[in-house]
């Protein structure tokens, strides 16, 4: 079990992101006076990483949600012209993404994303008494979709990139090629007791050179080892591949 005094921190001790401030407008780049709040949500046996960006009379609160490549601090220049604009904001980083973690080493499947989020939702109206909008990026999009279609909390969502995975054309859009997104995906199904523990390079299983359309923030995002560059139990892909869009009432 990690000792939450030795947690690791945006702010001090995990600082690659830095690298990625030149690239932003200059009025969205991360700096001295403008950081984020840190703040911990414990969610069971997870320890989930919040970067926070309050507006104490804010009429709204937003939730960032990341993709698969990125974590809560990559949207965190976003969710600073929010705060500007007088909205709240909160970005959580998903496990394994960024520095939430298990308290023995665990990890989240794609259904587990969408209740902890779900939780999220009501803990943050709990918190405050605010409005929640959900906001998603890439895969975040349909991940902002499938919580707040879960929760029925969120009083809007905002998305890119509604994916319904279930379906083998989407399977063949968002893979990097057709044995991955036809031949893994049946292997994945027929033997989850033995490969849904083996953990493999989200850059080996998705398109994510193109994730932005700049090479050299691209191969940036690409080796952050809290973003892109880390290794994701194939559970996690296996329940994603198979997740169906939510239908709320």
């Amino acid at each position: 079990m990690k000792s939450t005094s030795n947690r690791k921190t945006y702010n001090e001790s995990v600082v690659y992101w830095r690298q990625y401030q030149p690239f932003m407008p200059e009025d969205m780049r991360l700096k001295p006076g403008n950081l984020p709040l840190e703040d911990w949500w414990k969610w069971r046996d997870f320890h989930i990483h919040l970067d926070r960006m309050p507006v104490e009379q804010a009429p709204v609160k937003v939730i960032l949600i990341h993709g698969a490549g990125g974590n809560g601090r990559l949207l965190a220049p976003f969710g600073l012209l929010l705060q500007r604009e007088g909205y709240d904001v909160v970005a959580p980083d998903l496990p394994p993404y960024g520095l939430s973690y298990h308290e023995c080493g665990q990890t989240a499947d794609y259904p587990m994303w969408i209740e902890m989020l779900s939780d999220l939702i009501q803990a943050e109206i709990d918190r405050d008494g605010k409005p929640i909008i959900v906001i998603g990026t890439s895969i975040g999009g349909m991940i902002a979709y499938h919580a707040a279609a879960h929760s029925q909390q969120a009083i809007g969502v905002i998305a890119t990139t509604f994916a319904d995975t279930s379906r083998q054309e989407v399977r063949d859009q968002i893979a990097p090629n057709r044995m991955i997104s036809r031949l893994g995906k049946l292997l994945l199904d027929r033997f989850p007791f033995a490969l849904d523990p083996i953990r493999i390079p989200i850059t080996s299983v998705s398109r994510m050179h193109l994730i932005t359309n700049n090479p050299e923030l691209t191969k940036l995002i690409k080796h952050d080892p809290h973003a892109a560059g880390i290794n994701i139990p194939l559970r996690l892909l296996r329940t994603f591949l198979n997740a169906k869009p939510a239908h709320t009432a």
